[in-house]
């Protein structure tokens, strides 16, 4: 194996050690992590809706460009 050459001669940086004091906060950090809330007009809501994939792709972009 060629990590196992040298260890006795290689620094190692030991792990953090981190201990969790409040779980219910960090639960709630959890559970909002990858969360993206997105306000939007009616009037992009009413275009966004019933138009074929080469305007979907149009209004996506412009949404897109607008985040």
């Amino acid at each position: 194996m060629p990590n196992k050459h040298n260890t006795d001669r290689r620094h190692h940086i030991p792990k953090m050690k981190f201990k969790v004091q409040n779980w219910l906060a960090y639960e709630t950090v959890l559970r909002r992590r990858g969360s993206l809330t997105l306000w939007t007009e009616d009037a992009a809501l009413a275009e966004w809706q019933g138009v074929g994939p080469s305007v979907f792709v149009r209004i996506a972009a412009q949404i897109g460009n607008c985040i």
